[in-house]
């Protein structure tokens, strides 16, 4: 549990640096905000008091290092075109943001209900599909584990190859895994049907927290997932390895 919320933290932190540098940047492709904010007929004396009190004037890094540590400080800065500090304007915003959120989170309830209930009347219908499709977007799972499970999976015997692996988590311990697989040629029914049984065997006694495996025959997947799977388990694997040369020489 705790290795995995410590994933999610750093992955959490990195996700929201990339954003405070989309933010940043992006606020300035369209030009200098000295040229944006202030009239054509601005003397260079106007224009470069408005650039030295705004901070406009300092390198693109000093800036982004000023703005990275305002956010971290809960300062969000000062609106030009309000000439208001811009967190007083998402404060005044909050009340009728938050009522859009509580109508929608209404709705989505509503909907997950009515649509779990039809899924739960006829497993494997429309419904069960269709939510098993949404409830997986967004969600993301660990490298090592797909890299885990494509290895297991590839170890059976009459898999030629995977062609496409991924991996959802719907909860800290409970995930979902969908694969498409190559097969053997000239495989009876009987086979197949032994052998995606066996896939599911195997990946349930290592990978307990899998509760639903999907796969699919389909030589012609588009490989997605496979490349990141194979490098961070092979990453794994070899830190493993050291880890015990480590222990063992001591």
């Amino acid at each position: 549990m705790i290795p995995y919320l410590t994933r999610r933290a750093v992955h959490s932190a990195f996700a929201l640096l990339g954003l405070l540098i989309a933010v940043f940047f992006l606020a300035r492709l369209t030009g200098d905000p000295t040229d944006l904010f202030l009239p054509l007929d601005a003397s260079l004396e106007d224009r470069v008091e408005f650039a030295r009190k705004h901070g406009y004037d300092r390198p693109a890094t000093e800036q982004f290092v000023h703005f990275v540590g305002d956010v971290m400080e809960g300062n969000l800065g000062f609106s030009l075109r309000k000439q208001r500090p811009a967190m007083d304007l998402v404060l005044e915003a909050y009340p009728t943001t938050l009522k859009l959120a509580g109508v929608t989170l209404l709705i989505a309830i509503s909907l997950a209900v009515f649509v779990g209930a039809l899924a739960a009347y006829r497993p494997g219908g429309v419904f069960d599909r269709m939510g098993s499709t949404f409830a997986l977007v967004g969600a993301s799972a660990d490298p090592e584990e797909e890299g885990q499970a494509l290895e297991i999976t590839e170890g059976v015997d009459g898999v030629e190859r995977v062609t496409q692996l991924l991996r959802f988590h719907v909860g800290p311990d409970v995930a979902i895994l969908s694969m498409k697989i190559a097969l053997r040629k000239a495989m009876l029914v009987e086979d197949v049907e032994d052998t995606i049984n066996e896939i599911e065997r195997r990946i349930r006694a290592e990978m307990p927290t899998m509760r639903k495996i999907f796969i699919e025959v389909d030589a012609h997947g588009d490989g997605r997932g496979l490349e990141r799977a194979r490098a961070a388990w092979k990453k794994r694997k070899a830190e493993g390895s050291a880890s015990g040369d480590a222990a063992a020489a001591q």
